[in-house]
């Protein structure tokens, strides 16, 4: 599980997130109220991300492409603005590149981005195999958002991401409401609400159960090589 925030490595387990049993992490950036926001994802890696926002719209500002084979029409490399390394007058990287943990932009590159009337709004953007998106927002909906892979094995091996949006204005949680480890129930819990007994022998009873009492979201977004860098800044 690797990613970027703000060019700084986060290899599970790393500060400032600690990781628990079977490295699970919180990975959450805090950011102000109103304030516009820049977000770079890049995708080192063969297949394709479709990348969603819980909470608000986005302008996709820029998208670069892959490198391709013009004989057989299959992405050969990375983005030639793209590099993995620190020597970044290297030659565009291997697809697929798993060790990528840090994403630059190659010297001399800067980004042409623009918001307009005509600018594309979104709350899903596809990421392309050895490509980049540049999207930005404006943070005016407070509250805790998830931004995730919508392809579901990807997002429950945790390429997700927890935005939180101006705390300081998020209105209480309701009295009562439940919290993360509250789910508590054992095997012979589930079987007893189940109505069930695990010591009949019945072809037409079958019960799995697996609980979870913390959730782990990660900003794992080089999961199959793709790397998530943030650029959090106020525009």
């Amino acid at each position: 599980q690797r990613s970027t925030l703000n060019l700084t490595n986060l290899l599970c387990p790393s500060q400032p997130y600690t990781c628990g049993d079977g490295c699970e992490c919180l990975h959450m950036l805090s950011i102000p109220y109103n304030n516009t926001v820049r977000f770079v994802l890049a995708n080192f890696g063969v297949e394709t991300h479709p990348i969603h926002m819980h909470g608000h719209s986005f302008f996709v500002v820029a998208v670069g492409y892959g490198s391709y084979d013009n004989t057989n029409n299959f992405v050969s490399g990375t983005n030639v603005s793209l590099s993995c390394s620190a020597n970044e007058t290297d030659a565009p990287g291997p697809i697929n590149n798993q060790l990528c943990t840090t994403m630059h932009w190659r010297k001399g590159f800067t980004p042409s981005v623009k918001v307009t009337t005509s600018t594309l709004r979104k709350d899903t953007v596809v990421i392309p195999s050895g490509g980049y998106v540049i999207i930005q927002i404006v943070s005016s909906s407070p509250g805790f958002w998830l931004v995730h892979c919508h392809i579901e094995p990807h997002h429950m091996s945790g390429m997700a991401m927890v935005l939180n949006i101006a705390q300081d204005l998020q209105n209480p949680a309701p009295s009562g409401m439940t919290t993360c480890g509250d789910f508590s129930w054992s095997l012979a819990d589930f079987y007893q609400k189940l109505d069930f007994d695990p010591t009949r022998s019945s072809s037409s009873h079958c019960a799995c159960i697996t609980t979870t009492t913390q959730l782990g979201l990660t900003i794992a977004f080089s999961i199959l090589g793709f790397v998530m860098l943030i650029g959090c800044h106020a525009l």
